[in-house]
């Protein structure tokens, strides 16, 4: 059986740029949201406040990379 050529590890054609801190901070706090959102329709109200506090931090570090500050 003939298998498909695995390219893992290939780079790709164009570099892509390494996201900035703030990048992953904003990121993190868009996706907490989303986990926030889901966990608070099924009632899962603990989980829903750990991702409350995950967003707010992710927040105030996008916040903090913005303005140059870097704890």
């Amino acid at each position: 059986m003939n298998r498909p050529p695995t390219d893992f590890g290939a780079r790709p054609l164009i570099p892509v740029p390494e996201p900035s801190a703030t990048d992953i901070a904003q990121y993190i706090e868009q996706i907490t949201l989303e986990l926030y959102h889901l966990a608070r329709h099924k009632q899962l109200d603990l989980l829903a406040y750990f991702l409350t506090m995950a967003n707010m931090e992710a927040q105030e570090q996008a916040r903090s990379s913005q303005d140059g500050f870097r704890d």
